[in-house]
């Protein structure tokens, strides 16, 4: 029984798949991996931006109405770092804030949802928040 000694050449589809990673990263920057420094960034201002929103009375929603972070991230006092990702990218930043116990969810009336972004001791844990914004109160 012999041994071949020669190297295994990428198949069609092993070829194609550096294309097609370069392709979808290209057509969406947000899809490109990124390095652990950068995400950690990006993580730190979506954790600082919440609380800050919190504090003035203007805070955040995961995904629900006007003040979700997918439509306020256009917002002048949204980080630059955020914007232009996309709705899923925060999305997916917040459940990984809210996982990691720096952010939670709150629940600010009787009947709404724990929808409201907050820190885990601020305003809205301590029953503290009130709300300057007629975002939603038109």
């Amino acid at each position: 029984m012999t041994t071949s000694s020669a190297t295994t050449q990428p198949g069609p589809i092993q070829a194609f798949w550096p294309i097609l990673a370069r392709a979808a990263t290209e057509a969406d920057p947000a899809a490109a991996p990124e390095s652990g420094s950068a995400r950690e960034a990006k993580l730190d201002a979506m954790c600082d931006w919440i609380i800050h929103c919190e504090r003035r009375g203007v805070a955040l929603t995961h995904m629900s109405g006007n003040n979700a972070v997918g439509r306020r991230v256009e917002d002048a006092d949204a980080p630059e770092v955020l914007q232009g990702l996309s709705k899923a990218v925060l999305e997916r930043y917040v459940r990984e804030l809210q996982q990691a116990r720096r952010i939670d969810k709150f629940q600010l009336t009787a009947t709404g949802g724990k929808i409201w972004l907050g820190a885990i001791d601020g305003p809205m844990a301590r029953g503290e928040y009130e709300a300057v914004t007629g975002r939603d109160n038109v």
